[in-house]
């Protein structure tokens, strides 16, 4: 089971949580995350609120997504991912 948590930062309240069962109800594992954020936002749309700023990891399916259905959403990257991200590309290219 997968759970997506939808945060107000300013209280830390949950606005929506999307429970995913099984990665058969997506097509596989790989779309879990961004099948989790459509329905946090459709749930989100459904109560009239909207979303303007958006921090993900870098995952290219909720990138794409995000940018061709919240075109008015800032969508920014969690500092830990895009660390690791350049820790990774910096050990590949020292070889190790």
């Amino acid at each position: 089971m997968r759970m997506l948590p939808l945060v107000y930062k300013n209280n830390e309240k949950i606005l929506s949580l999307a429970c995913l069962l099984q990665s058969n109800e997506v097509g596989g594992s790989c779309h879990m995350e961004k099948e989790g954020l459509r329905r946090c936002v459709q749930d989100l749309a459904a109560k009239n609120l909207s979303v303007d700023v958006l921090v993900t990891d870098r995952h290219p399916q909720i990138q794409k997504w995000v940018r061709e259905n919240m075109p008015e959403t800032t969508h920014y990257y969690d500092v830990w991912h895009v660390a690791k991200g350049i820790l990774v590309q910096f050990l590949r290219d020292l070889g190790l």
